[in-house]
């Protein structure tokens, strides 16, 4: 019976190694292409590289509620980014960072650390000339960064992308955007954490 127990164990120790395995490179595999794709979304900018400029942003928020779940949570994010923007282009990495407590049976959890980092890149698809208007477009990937353990993410990488009409009138400017996002998991408010995803240059 104790030599059943043991190859059991070594057969479900297997199992739960070769996920981290694979997970493990789903994750390396996501985040080399990305920077393969992020190369090739700058080689255009580097053309205007002298009329560019760096920046930081710095974003944050709160969120609650059960989120159709038996727990309540409470989520506190603060989200800086980093950019580099041209009058034509706008690339920029956001690193989230998350504090989590959830709340289940009387019973209290905190949990914080690092988000899902979000990658994204704007090009300006209709300039801005004499009748005010402009078009701006942007393309996001959330890589899975997060520790999915403590809650603050999924584990997948979501993909999203946006566009932004802009219509200057006098000194005033107003702006419609509209966007969607491929979620590659169950929503929950840590877990899909997009503030660093937005349109337009700075």
């Amino acid at each position: 019976m104790k030599r059943r127990v043991n190859v059991l164990n070594v057969f479900l120790q297997g199992l739960n190694s070769e996920s981290s395995r694979k997970k493990t490179m789903v994750v390396t595999y996501s985040v080399h292409t990305l920077l393969v794709l992020l190369l090739i979304g700058l080689l255009p900018i580097t053309a205007g590289a002298a009329d560019g400029r760096g920046y930081l942003d710095f974003n944050g928020g709160y969120k609650t509620g059960d989120f159709g779940t038996a727990t309540k949570s409470s989520l506190y994010y603060f989200s800086p980014a980093l950019g580099f923007v041209t009058p034509d282009h706008d690339v920029s990495v956001t690193l989230p960072f998350l504090f989590l407590t959830s709340k289940t049976a009387g019973l209290t959890d905190t949990e914080e650390g690092l988000g899902d980092i979000i990658l994204r890149g704007g090009m300006v698809l209709v300039p801005e000339h004499g009748s005010g208007f402009s078009l701006t477009g942007s393309l996001a990937v959330k890589v899975p960064t997060a520790d999915e353990k403590k809650g603050l993410g999924t584990g997948e990488t979501d993909y999203g992308g946006s566009v932004a009409f802009r219509q200057r009138i006098g000194q005033n400017r107003f702006t419609l955007s509209a966007g969607c996002i491929k979620v590659g998991g169950l929503y929950f408010p840590a877990r899909n954490c997009w503030s660093g995803m937005k349109e337009g240059a700075h």
